[in-house]
């Protein structure tokens, strides 16, 4: 029988699982974390966000401006901090629950200030955390 699981595991998480899988100790360098305990069917405390940059470099033929994001189970803020000069710092928020497509940038809404600067100063905490330059 299958199952299916609503957890957050992203790109880095792969090589501590096939690590842990193997019965190798992970490397504390490593950025992601096992999931084996998901594939098991556990259902104890896991990621609640992750953090992301888009740095276009070295190509810049896509035309995208970097950017650092934020993923919960329920938000994507995503803050593009260094725009051209004819732009102001720009942000996108979206409702992943109601908007899954995100269609909708509520960045702008003053009734999601409060989530936006949550957002951005967990995104600060995961710099940090994580190194980030």
């Amino acid at each position: 029988a299958g199952s299916t699981c609503n957890k957050m595991v992203i790109n880095v998480d792969i090589a501590p699982t096939i690590l842990d899988l193997a019965g190798v100790k992970e490397l504390p360098a490593m950025h992601g974390k096992s999931f084996r305990s998901l594939l098991s069917g556990e259902t104890g405390p896991w990621r609640k966000d992750w953090y992301y940059e888009y740095h276009e470099y070295p190509d810049t033929s896509h035309n995208v401006q970097k950017m650092r994001g934020i993923r919960t189970e329920e938000y994507k803020l995503i803050h593009y901090y260094d725009p051209p000069e004819r732009f102001s710092e720009q942000f996108e928020l979206y409702d992943l629950k109601n908007d899954p497509d995100e269609k909708v940038n509520l960045a702008g809404r003053p009734a999601m200030k409060a989530v936006r600067d949550k957002l951005l100063a967990r995104m600060k905490e995961l710099r940090v955390e994580l190194g980030a330059k």
